[in-house]
């Protein structure tokens, strides 16, 4: 929830961006959170207060930046627990001076911990898929070229909400009914990081998306195509920072019924100077 946003409408306000890609929708939508498997993560960083003017639209609220790691060598995790909860990741890469690869995949399982019907052993089952391919280059001094992959297959069983009376009664009754959905999600990334100088750095990234997702009891199916662009032109030398960007968005949700689309163009300036302990920011 982001404060003063409420409950339902709080993750409008909040822009979530993984390695510079925006993952919020174009609809009511929350952020697949679950495509972000927790062990490929390096760093997250949570900006806070009015991020607007360099993320965009939807981030009064902040920013929460994640960044995902680039596997040097093998890294194995799994586990298992309870409702048959399994869960196994595989990170593999290799890199040198001239170039980083880098793979990362993982399974997600569990039979769930609520009966969803009371005539049937069905319960809120999840099953996930995460996969992910990087290739990066180093063709001289200060220059990176960047190209990826990444997709997302999840099928789950939401269970409905149960009143405090039910919960007290027994957590793991069926309450008002579930929802089951299934979502396929294929993304495609190019980029170019290059520092013009000591002070001057450009970059700039490309990102394509293909997504559906699909609710079998309301015979519901969305096709979501998602392109974008951005480049960023950044100053840094001593106390003074300054991004001078563009970004340009296409997105399209086609449904059964209808077709929702938005499109955003955007340039802008933000400066940062910092005093000793004082910042001041303007854009």
């Amino acid at each position: 929830m982001c404060l003063g946003y409420g409950l339902s409408n709080g993750h409008q306000n909040l822009v979530i961006v993984v390695d510079g890609r925006r993952l919020n929708n174009i609809d009511n939508g929350p952020q697949l959170l679950s495509s972000i498997p927790i062990q490929s993560i390096a760093k997250i960083e949570i900006l806070k207060g009015a991020g607007s003017v360099e993320f965009g639209d939807g981030a009064n609220a902040g920013v929460i930046s994640i960044t995902t790691k680039d596997f040097n060598g093998v890294e194995f995790n799994a586990y298992t627990g309870s409702f048959d909860t399994d869960y196994a990741s595989l990170g593999l890469g290799y890199a040198n001076d001239l170039l980083s690869i880098s793979a990362f995949g993982d399974y997600y399982e569990t039979d769930g911990q609520r009966n969803l019907q009371t005539t049937s052993d069905k319960k809120d089952a999840s099953r996930s898929k995460n996969g992910n391919f990087n290739l990066k280059l180093y063709p001289s001094e200060g220059l990176e070229i960047r190209a990826g992959w990444a997709a997302t297959r999840i099928s789950t069983t939401y269970a409905n909400s149960l009143t405090l009376a039910q919960y007290k009664e027994n957590p793991s009754q069926a309450g008002s009914g579930f929802t089951e959905q299934t979502l396929d999600s294929d993304l495609f990334s190019l980029g170019v990081d290059y520092d013009i100088t000591d002070e001057f750095n450009i970059d700039i990234n490309l990102f394509t998306e293909d997504k559906t997702s699909i609710y079998p009891a309301f015979s519901s199916k969305y096709e979501y195509d998602y392109n974008s662009a951005e480049a960023k032109l950044r100053y840094n030398k001593n106390s003074l920072k300054v991004v001078t960007g563009f970004f340009a968005f296409n997105g399209e949700r086609k449904a059964s019924n209808n077709t929702t689309s938005k499109d955003n163009l955007a340039a802008y300036v933000k400066t940062d100077y910092k005093i000793d302990s004082h910042s001041f920011s303007a854009g």
